[in-house]
């Protein structure tokens, strides 16, 4: 073993970012990600714990249970810091990859805009690609190479993390007709990209929740906020504790703009208490066209409790 992997072994097991890493070692994120897999092809295993700053670290594992759970381990908590008392991040949906309606600019202007905001989290509500059925016209065919072109050219920013399900024809594409892991690929190629083989992705942070679907068929009550895509508009709607947000498409397979969510949620003792939703459209640059403040009711941040999620194995950058 080299002495650049002895020493990438340390600063793992010192619980350091990637990003932290990447400094230290003088290297980029792909080199890292490269060494990192070469280490699990040698027998070293880890888990992944994702932050609300868009970092990322792995965890060595000292013993494996179920290597086949590993990939799924901690891929539903989002760790925040101890004075974090909001989350600013974006949501998206239906993008349609390989479809001639895919707007592949605006998801480019995407990553602009949250690296100019200082957006760390998106979040996808499935539809990644167009699969084996459309309404329009498809510039890729073949549903592998359309996964191919999707993790080739979804954009990467090593600040940035993008939380998705996977909508209905991520499904029939993948898992019905090639009967291939959507999952395993992603997590093969881009440690930036947590997605779930399937329609519902349970997101905890502090002491709350945070539901993605793509096509929703109740509320989850335990959910302060829920996003759901597949009806490419978009819909706001309040129903006791709980938020529910239809995402609009970034794609042109719609009768309306495409268009994305600027999401602000405060936290109060751990639990949601307000959101603020902007609509965004893009013309040279995004413009808010709506935007809805929904204040929640603070029955559950009455209760004191100790932050279930919070950063206490991370560094400070």
């Amino acid at each position: 073993m080299t002495q650049q992997n002895i020493k990438l072994i340390e600063l793992l097991n010192e619980g350091k970012t990637c990003n932290q890493i990447c400094s230290f070692l003088g290297i980029t994120s792909k080199q890292l990600y490269i060494k990192l897999k070469n280490l699990k092809n040698k027998g070293f295993f880890f888990k992944r714990q994702y932050y609300s700053d868009g970092s990322i670290v792995y965890l060595p594992m000292k013993r494996i249970i179920d290597l086949k759970d590993l990939k799924r381990d901690n891929n539903n908590i989002l760790f925040t810091g101890h004075d974090e008392t909001n989350l600013h991040c974006l949501a998206i949906s239906d993008l349609h990859y390989g479809n001639c309606c895919q707007r592949e600019d605006l998801i480019n202007q995407i990553f602009n805009y949250c690296i100019k905001e200082n957006i760390h989290i998106i979040f996808c509500c499935g539809d990644i690609i167009d699969g084996t059925y459309s309404q329009s016209e498809r510039i890729i065919k073949e549903p592998f190479k359309q996964i191919d072109y999707f993790i080739k050219h979804y954009p990467f920013d090593k600040n940035i993390l993008t939380f998705s399900v996977m909508g209905d024809h991520d499904f029939t594409s993948i898992r019905y007709s090639l009967h291939q892991d959507f999952t395993e690929m992603i997590y093969n190629y881009r440690n930036d990209i947590i997605l779930v083989m399937d329609n519902e992705h349970i997101i905890k942070i502090k002491n709350d929740q945070i539901g993605l679907y793509h096509k929703l068929n109740n509320l989850d009550p335990l959910c302060s906020l829920i996003l759901n895509g597949h009806i490419h508009s978009y819909c706001y709607h309040q129903k006791d504790n709980t938020i529910s947000i239809v995402v609009p498409s970034l794609s042109d397979i719609t009768q309306t703009f495409p268009a994305a969510l600027d999401i602000n949620i405060e936290f109060f003792n751990g639990y949601i208490t307000s959101i603020n939703s902007k609509q965004l459209i893009y013309n040279k640059n995004f413009m808010t066209v709506s935007e809805i403040e929904t204040e929640l009711p603070k029955i559950k941040s009455k209760i004191k409790l100790p932050i279930k999620y919070e950063e206490y194995s991370k560094e400070k950058k």
